[in-house]
């Protein structure tokens, strides 16, 4: 009966000692961020049994979690990762091929570009901080990802510039390829969620250009960070009068 009813992890912080129940619970917040981008796409319209019996397994996997059953919990993640995998694909074949077509009303708020590129950089330009000498993001930041990646895999014509920066702690060379780390890591989980490798670039300079000058705990904590472009790349589908043939960096 508990598996009815919602339950919360706490979250994994991204400067704390990774064990196995950590990393359980970091792949529990990856199939869920996958479950709730394949809800976004339709799936519970076109599977709703599926979409149940997934919402079913999450829960399972928290009580197991909370209860320290951490070989049941490391079992049915991967059954739940399978189970996803299948959705996903039965998902685009219904998708395809016309046997499962979704309203369009209920992809509207979804593909609607008038305010994406500002909608999208206030989405992955906050809660991006890491911890000092850490390229490990932390949860919070991630499932801003996944949203925006939900997003990005219908809208082609859009890419992401990544650039990873660093506090003024260390080397110049050791602070730049820190930030790359940063960069990379964020491009890593964006292609988890399904983000085509086209659409994201990359670009680290180091300590080089912080957001705020300062030696204060505070400030390096701000400027230990990634900030992200959304830029039109190609013309998207024309649509009517309003189709133009520039693409437009924001």
């Amino acid at each position: 009966m508990a598996e009815l009813f919602p339950a919360d992890l706490y979250p994994v912080e991204s400067n704390g000692d990774m064990g196995p129940e950590q990393g359980l619970r970091m792949e529990w917040e990856l199939t869920d961020r996958k479950l709730n981008i394949l809800i976004l796409q339709g799936a519970e319209l076109c599977f709703p049994a599926t979409v149940v019996q997934a919402e079913l397994n999450q829960r399972r996997i928290v009580r197991q979690l909370q209860g320290g059953l951490l070989y049941d919990a490391a079992t049915d993640i991967i059954a739940q990762r399978q189970l996803l995998h299948r959705l996903d694909k039965r998902l685009k074949d219904a998708t395809r091929y016309g046997k499962c077509v979704l309203p369009e009303k209920d992809l509207e708020g979804l593909i609607d570009s008038g305010n994406v590129t500002h909608e999208l950089s206030r989405l992955l330009n906050q809660d991006n901080q890491f911890a000092v000498n850490s390229f490990q993001l932390n949860p919070k930041f991630i499932g801003h990802l996944a949203a925006a990646a939900a997003r990005l895999k219908l809208m082609p014509q859009y890419s992401l510039l990544i650039t990873g920066h660093a506090d003024d702690q260390g080397s110049l060379d050791y602070n730049f390829q820190l930030a790359n780390a940063r960069a990379e890591q964020v491009k890593r989980y964006l292609m988890i969620f399904g983000l085509d490798e086209s659409q994201i670039h990359l670009d680290s300079v180091g300590e080089t250009d912080p957001l705020l000058k300062g030696t204060h705990p505070e400030i390096r904590l701000t400027n230990r960070r990634v900030t992200i472009a959304v830029i039109e790349t190609k013309l998207a589908p024309a649509t009517g009068k309003g189709a133009t043939g520039k693409g437009e960096a924001q």
